[in-house]
């Protein structure tokens, strides 16, 4: 009973690390699978960049409220970025193309007791830099766009 434990052991073993050496030849099929379904991620090609990182051409994602568009992102596969977090490295550079935000109209019109303003959009932005810091600690972009239903703030190439 202990051998056919350990044998079954052995090989659950090597299956995971079969699945996980294998990564970049698959991930571009789930990627294609799971994102539309669960992320709102829908992208036109999914390209190896050696065996380490991956890119993603013609990527939207679609959220309720926000729409994002990029023409190329190129970053880490996820076991090699979970590893680098884990182990307390930098993950490699996050390089994304052309990009945009749509943001939808919401759906009623702000009063003059909301709390709106500079302050309170810098709040929201200081929160969002912490956590993508956190998360990308790496980043360059191309030039983009964030629009919403009462105007524009077009942004020239950023490294992070």
């Amino acid at each position: 009973m202990v051998r056919r434990l350990l044998k079954l052991f052995c090989v659950a073993v090597a299956g995971l690390l079969v699945v996980a050496a294998t990564v970049p030849w698959w991930l571009g099929a789930v990627l294609g699978f799971v994102g539309p379904r669960w992320l709102g991620l829908d992208f036109a090609d999914y390209q190896r960049v050696g065996y380490s990182r991956f890119a993603l051409t013609e990527v939207v994602v679609s959220q309720p409220e926000v729409t994002v568009q990029v023409d190329r992102i190129e970053l880490d596969t996820p076991l090699l970025w979970l590893f680098e977090r884990a182990t307390g490295g930098t993950p490699g550079p996050v390089a994304a193309g052309a990009w945009s935000v749509a943001v939808a109209e919401s759906a009623g019109e702000p009063t003059w007791e909301s709390d709106f303003g500079w302050m309170k959009l810098e709040a929201m932005l200081s929160q969002v830099v912490t956590t993508l810091q956190d998360w990308v600690p790496v980043a360059r972009a191309e030039s983009g766009q964030v629009s919403w239903a009462g105007g524009r703030l077009v942004v020239g190439a950023a490294r992070w």
